[in-house]
């Protein structure tokens, strides 16, 4: 565990938030708390929120209950922020075992609600369970649930408080770099076609394989298939300007910022039909959703490629997505919880 406190000067003194989560990922992010949480949590900041982290060490169920005597005594000794905001389902159970009695929101991040999947995309029973426990803690303990996406939404019962907020993006992080800086930058070669994968691999959800087969479909010696993670967000952006197109092939997701931080840099993308991607990139050129199927993800990286593979239009086209505009519909959930809205 640690905590990380915010020293900063706030425009408003009196709503203090502790942000909780995951602090197992060390080489991605700033002082251990993942791109996913900082985002929300910095553009909360600039808005006026006072805002610390407590980082949860362990994985797994039982890794976080290890937590939760910490959790507790810091809040013993601290005994001033309004609103405890959890990160992921997990995170929300040690919150409330630590402190039942407080103003707990959770934000869903997808696989906590949709469960965890194999490799071929069969659900697990141990992430079925949860997804149950996660719903009954959503209606009768915690104040206010918000998820990324639509089919997160749906997961929760129709009488629980929850709200459809996606992740913003810093555009000032997130932004066009000419191609061949980019490239060179990062040690990429000139004359590829670059798809990125920018997940991590062995983590069965994403589907890996899906897309090496799909790529592989093209018979093309030319095109390169470059897996990215645990990098920090302004190497990231330096990938997203790099590549050709952003590839993903998730079974199932929330709302993945993957796509929104590469529509900020105006890329090219190809997804599966997954959590709030249709809706995100309705509109945007160059940009397609697919079916599970090799050879339709085929035919659309291979319509690119054919194309030159264009630029897409995204950055005009998420301006509803900056990360201050969504942190002050955050910002306004607490207020309602807290009875000033």
């Amino acid at each position: 565990m640690s905590v990380i406190k915010d020293t900063s000067n706030t425009m408003n003194e009196h709503l203090r938030v502790l942000f909780i989560s995951s602090g197992n990922i060390t080489n991605c992010g700033v002082n251990g708390v993942t791109t996913q949480v900082l985002g929300p949590g910095e553009a909360l900041k600039k808005i006026g929120v006072e805002l610390d982290y407590f980082l949860i060490r362990g994985k797994g169920l039982k890794g976080y209950l290890g937590n939760v005597k910490t959790l507790r005594a810091w809040l013993k000794e601290h005994k001033h922020y309004d609103i405890l905001h959890a990160h992921n389902g997990l995170s929300g159970i040690i919150t409330f075992l630590a402190a039942p009695s407080a103003a707990i929101v959770v934000s869903y991040m997808g696989s906590d609600l949709l469960g965890g999947v194999d490799r071929h995309g069969k659900p697990k029973l141990q992430g079925k369970i949860l997804a149950v426990i996660h719903r009954i803690l959503s209606q009768i303990v915690y104040k206010y649930s918000i998820v990324k996406s639509k089919n997160l939404f749906e997961r929760l019962w129709e009488s629980t408080k929850k709200q459809i907020i996606p992740n913003g993006v810093d555009f000032t992080v997130f932004h066009p770099v000419p191609k061949s800086e980019a490239r060179e930058k990062l040690g990429l070669p000139i004359d590829k076609i670059i798809i990125i994968f920018a997940a991590d691999p062995k983590t069965t959800e994403k589907n890996y394989a899906l897309a090496v087969e799909s790529v592989r479909q093209l018979h093309n010696d030319n095109v390169e298939l470059v897996s990215v993670v645990g990098h920090p967000q302004a190497t990231l952006n330096y990938y997203y300007n790099a590549c050709d197109i952003l590839l993903l092939t998730s079974f199932h997701e929330g709302s993945p910022n993957v796509i929104k931080e590469s529509l900020a840099t105006n890329c090219a993308i190809v997804s599966t039909k997954v959590g709030d991607v249709p809706e995100v990139v309705s509109g945007i050129d160059n940009c397609f959703v697919c079916d599970f199927d090799p050879q339709i993800i085929r035919d659309k990286l291979q319509y690119l490629i054919d194309h030159g593979c264009p630029k897409s239009n995204g950055r005009e086209k998420i301006n509803w997505l900056k990360d201050t505009t969504i942190a002050g519909k955050i910002q306004h959930i607490y207020q309602m919880v807290l009875g000033n809205a």
